[in-house]
């Protein structure tokens, strides 16, 4: 079979995942991962315990098909304190000369990231330089990782064990563990809505009041630049002070449920501001909109200059499309 370093070599500067991922059946999800964790633990045998710390979050698991896998995992996996350092570089087979190379590189064009960011992703970088070198089977999309994700191809496995032609993403979230599951939380599919419509709708309702939502870092105040919420509680809190009711978190973890609440609470003001919003995220993301937003998606896809790019081939709304 040919190998993803090979594919990747013939097609240097394409789209490497072209054509090798496709949607993992749920019973193909445990025998992959398990083979995925082997390997990072042949890559790394002082690390292996930390590969079982991963926790797959998002849709995964929860119906019959997913698209990709995520996984969370805290940052004192890697390193204790949550801070990179040197001495532990040499545990992950990265050499503190070309950390610091890279770190220094990142310093240069940083424009707002924190030191403590880019010592991430300069290491989080390094790491996937080496699975590069080292690994047959799983390839980094090393352009795209940052402080807090990489992103990846690897083959997927059926329950026999046995490899498939085709790959699936597999997708590292490093941060706080406890945001990373609340901020990647996916309720069951619901008609045609996933658990991105969810956190899209959460970003949306933050963005309208002047907050910034971050997957990986928590909610910060735009003007000031400051975390102002870097756990599920205080964001739930925070989100309910803005829109003057009470929010709970099992609120916030579903789609339908958080947009009955913005209509509830929420001005026609914000209501508006909000969906506009909303409606701009996804029509730059691969997802459909949301079988109760669709009116509203064609009554202001001229103002908004929707595009419909992006809508899946089942979507009633591509007979829309620009």
């Amino acid at each position: 079979m040919l190998k993803y370093k090979d594919f990747i070599n013939l097609n240097e500067g394409g789209n490497i995942f072209k054509g090798k991922t496709d949607k993992i059946p749920i019973d193909f999800i445990a025998p992959t991962l398990e083979k995925y964790y082997d390997e990072l633990g042949r890559l790394f045998p002082k690390k292996k315990n930390v590969f079982k710390q991963f926790t797959p979050v998002g849709s995964v698991g929860k119906k019959p098909m997913s698209g990709d896998i995520d996984l969370a995992i805290d940052q004192s996996a890697f390193f204790p304190e949550k801070e990179v350092d040197a001495k532990t570089l040499k545990e992950w087979n990265i050499k503190e000369s070309d950390f610091n190379k890279t770190y220094e590189k990142f310093k240069k064009r940083a424009r707002t990231a924190t030191d403590a960011d880019l010592r991430w992703r300069a290491f989080l970088k390094e790491l996937g330089e080496y699975i590069n070198k080292k690994s047959d089977l799983i390839y980094i999309e090393n352009k795209k990782t940052n402080a807090g994700n990489m992103f990846g191809l690897f083959p997927q496995y059926n329950e026999k064990n046995e490899e498939q032609e085709i790959g699936v993403q597999i997708d590292w979230m490093v941060g706080n563990l406890d945001w990373l599951m609340f901020s990647y939380y996916s309720d069951a599919p619901v008609k045609n809505v996933k658990g991105l419509h969810r956190t899209q709708l959460m970003l949306a309702m933050f963005d309208a009041k002047g907050y910034g939502f971050n997957h990986v870092n928590g909610v910060k105040n735009k003007d000031t630049g400051e975390t102002v919420a870097d756990n599920p509680n205080d964001a739930t809190e925070l989100l309910g002070d803005l829109y003057g009711s009470k929010l709970t978190q099992t609120t916030l973890q579903n789609y339908v449920n958080l947009h009955e609440f913005l209509k509830r609470n929420g001005s026609k003001k914000d209501y508006e501001s909000v969906l506009d919003i909303f409606m701009k995220i996804l029509d730059s993301t691969r997802a459909d909109i949301p079988w109760d937003m669709q009116d509203y998606w064609i009554s202001v896809q001229d103002k908004l200059n929707l595009k419909g790019k992006f809508l899946p081939a089942e979507s009633a709304l591509n007979k829309y499309k620009k």
